[in-house]
């Protein structure tokens, strides 16, 4: 008996949820109302919850910074965004992570993280340095120090 109840609870939530993926718009719905006080009541209404929804989604810094070609292209298109020009970013390091041939990955206080893609000598930084990470040619990225040390990174998240 609870099978059959279950089995017919899953049916109907499937057909509501078919049915509520093929319900119209629902600015629309207020639209077609003829009473105008309930249509300014349905507008006030679906307004106030796309803003809330709005309000909720978390604000982002420009995380498209430091993803290459196919991958950045891919999340644009994705998002349906139009490509724009990246922007240097300036940071402070929170972390270094050493990695092989004394190269080193950097954690940065707006959540990226960086490594070295070629081996610089004598690099000498440390924790809370300001970095400055900008565009170069053909998809590379720089990282330049407080002490003017610049060298080639790519993004790792």
């Amino acid at each position: 008996m609870t099978r059959t109840i279950g089995l017919i609870f899953s049916v109907v939530c499937m057909a509501a949820s078919v049915v509520a993926a093929g319900a119209e718009d629902p600015l629309e719905m207020c639209y077609r109302d003829a009473d105008p006080t309930s249509r300014v009541a349905c507008y006030d209404h679906e307004m106030q919850r796309r803003h809330a929804t709005a309000s909720a989604m978390p604000k982002r810094t420009d995380d498209n910074v430091g993803l290459e070609g196919k991958e950045l292209h891919r999340k644009l298109k994705e998002e349906g965004v139009a490509e724009v020009p990246l922007k240097a970013i300036v940071a402070t390091i929170t972390g270094l992570l050493p990695r092989a041939n004394n190269e080193y990955a950097f954690e940065l206080d707006n959540g990226q993280t960086w490594e070295q893609s070629e081996p610089k000598a004598n690099l000498y930084i440390n924790l809370h340095d300001a970095v400055t990470i900008k565009p170069g040619v053909l998809g590379a990225f720089y990282m330049t120090t407080a002490s003017s040390q610049r060298f080639r990174v790519r993004r790792i998240r």
